[in-house]
């Protein structure tokens, strides 16, 4: 039963040339297991061919204070990653896309280091692809934001302009394309589904203010119901609320425009922004695709 759904998992990561981890892996599996368990289930497999695997250096990020270290700590940290045998080039190709991915975070470190000092910006986190510790190169560097109550449009104005003023919003890029207000960090019930479970505890977080990133899982008890394996989270506080009303509808009023000119949206909302050139999440719910880049 574990092995025919560590099979799933890997082929859902292959497709996006991404070999996870054993603690990915364990993240994602549909059924309740112990670590110990999927250990000796991954060693079988092994022994038996059934699966392959290589050793990696294990995801660490070149900046960012305590906060940041300790919730990326919660992310792949083995040097074993896996894959089916008829994929084992995707081993080489992460590999390769290693090299790049610590080249870009050192980009992104100068741009995490300039918006921490916005108020209006909450938390920022690596999304899709650029969550697993590989990029192509030329590949768009997925961000997800949170941004103070009130002040959505407003975070997303000053977190693009910072962007603009490092070079970082040409093709291969920064791409801002999830934005919640942190008043409002339920993920709605028409996209409470299997993919959007995976991408939101696969994100690595970047900036943290006074424990967004814990609010946010623990405000969505419902992926549980696809991740059993995965704990269940408590509130460690209280929104922050940044006033809003006129002037964020005015900075609202002008990028809504050219959002929907661009047809790079999925949903709007006063408090969430899902801006999506593709929904992925189709195809993640019918053959299940792993990220969103």
């Amino acid at each position: 039963m574990i092995e025919t759904d560590i099979l799933r998992v890997l082929a859902l990561f292959a497709r996006f040339s991404h070999p996870p981890t054993q603690e990915e892996i364990h993240a994602i599996l549909a059924i309740r297991c112990s670590r110990n368990e999927l250990a000796t289930c991954l060693g079988d497999m092994i022994r038996k061919k059934t699966a392959i695997h290589g050793s990696f250096t294990a995801i660490s990020l070149p900046f960012g204070d305590g906060t940041v270290k300790k919730q990326s700590a919660e992310h792949p940290g083995s040097q074993a990653r896996y894959t089916l045998p008829q994929y084992s080039i995707r081993l080489k190709m992460f590999r390769a896309g290693q090299t790049e991915w610590r080249r870009r975070m050192r980009d992104i470190g100068r741009y995490i280091n300039i918006i921490k000092h916005i108020p209006w910006i909450r938390f920022v986190s690596l999304s899709g692809s650029a969550a697993s510790g590989s990029m192509k190169a030329g590949e768009d560097l997925d961000l997800f934001m949170v941004t103070r109550g009130g002040c959505l449009w407003r975070g997303r104005f000053a977190a693009l302009a910072a962007a603009s003023f490092l070079g970082m919003k040409k093709p291969g890029g920064i791409c801002l394309n999830l934005l919640f207000d942190e008043t409002d960090l339920r993920v709605p019930r028409k996209k409470q589904s299997a993919f959007v479970a995976r991408e939101l505890r696969r994100i690595l977080p970047l900036l943290d203010k006074d424990g967004v990133y814990d609010r946010l899982l623990a405000e969505n008890p419902w992926t549980g119901r696809f991740l059993p394996n995965l704990p269940r989270k408590k509130p460690p506080g209280a929104a922050r609320k940044g006033g809003g009303g006129f002037w964020d509808r005015c900075f609202g009023f002008l990028q809504e425009r050219r959002i929907r000119r661009n047809r790079t949206f999925l949903m709007m909302t006063p408090t969430q922004l899902w801006l999506f050139k593709n929904d992925y999440e189709k195809s993640g719910k019918n053959g299940s695709a792993v990220s969103g880049t």
